[in-house]
């Protein structure tokens, strides 16, 4: 069985001693992985340059985006930013990409982009993995297709890993969990729903254990037998000895979940540091779940247990 590894997702901040703390933090606490959103909003600077000091100031810390906009960057030139990153950290950088969701299109018409449908930012995905592996492992890539044209081109520098740094692919549609399936080493599963119109969220209906078994049971059914790792971003942390009632309160603002559903998704950590341990080892066993990224918020929350699990 796998071992356990963690990440820590994070905003960067423009201060550079406080972002230079943080990453060292992260490793220090026994994170493998530091990773930034991609997003054009305010108090989210650009991953590329904010990784590149996370990694200047860290010697083990794995770097990521978690997740490329897709719809952001042409497949050849996020490839060749990857792997300038991941040449100059010393081949510690994971490529994470998406086809992005509907809270994105706010950002994307505030430029004058037109964000399309999700059909078609998906078939657009499909295309740009194919482009992105052939270019990470450092071949000349021609292709035509109905979103992108290649000549011969060859992405510099060549790979510092091989046969390529590894690719990440998050969602939480069926749709694109399938082509996670196929194409990623890593499937990071949101367990987001819907946009909620009306308060700017996502719908949380991937959180509930049977929502989840669907969600693995899409990727595993692509993979055609390679091995995936399995990774969740977990949106809160709780430490407590009164779970139940900490639950509730979460409860409150997610209604569509039950107390049930709060305790035992993936996607949630309330209870004690030992319960917490335990319900990380139960999603192994039970999803092959064994990447937990946690949000910085809940750092401190998340350090006893990311030091008791790291690595089992």
């Amino acid at each position: 069985m796998s071992s356990f590894r963690f990440g820590l997702h994070a905003f960067a901040s423009p201060a550079h001693d406080e972002w230079v703390e943080l990453a060292r933090r992260a490793e220090g606490d026994g994170f493998s992985a530091f990773t930034m959103p991609d997003h054009l909003l305010e108090g989210c600077l650009p991953p590329f340059a904010a990784l590149g000091v996370a990694a200047e100031a860290t010697s083990t810390l794995r770097l990521g985006t978690l997740v490329l906009n897709n719809e952001l960057r042409h497949p050849a030139l996020a490839a060749r930013e990857a792997l300038a990153l991941d040449a100059l950290s010393g081949g510690r950088f994971e490529l994470g990409v998406g086809a992005g969701s509907a809270m994105s299109g706010p950002e994307f018409e505030s430029i004058g982009m037109d964000y399309g449908t999700a059909a078609t930012r998906v078939a657009r995905l499909a295309e740009a993995l194919d482009i992105m592996d052939g270019l990470l492992r450092g071949d000349a890539v021609t292709v035509s297709g109905d979103h992108y044209r290649l000549d011969a081109f060859r992405a510099w520098p060549p790979p510092t890993q091989t046969p390529r740094l590894p690719i990440v692919v998050g969602g939480g549609g069926r749709r694109v969990l399938r082509l996670a399936g196929a194409h990623a080493d890593v499937v990071a599963l949101s367990g987001l729903g819907r946009a909620k119109v009306e308060d700017d969220r996502h719908e949380v209906s991937g959180f509930t254990p049977a929502a989840v078994d669907a969600q693995v049971e899409a990727v595993r059914s692509a993979s055609t037998g390679r091995k995936v790792e399995l990774q969740v971003l977990v949106q809160a942390v709780v430490v407590t000895e009164d779970a139940r009632a900490a639950a509730e309160e979460i409860r409150v603002r997610l209604p569509e979940l039950t107390v049930d559903d709060v305790l035992a998704t993936p996607y949630v950590w309330v209870g004690s540091v030992e319960s917490i341990c335990e319900q990380a080892v139960e999603a192994r066993e039970r999803w092959g779940i064994t990447y937990f990224s946690i949000f910085e918020h809940s750092l401190d929350a998340a350090a006893p247990i990311v030091g008791r699990l790291a690595g089992t």
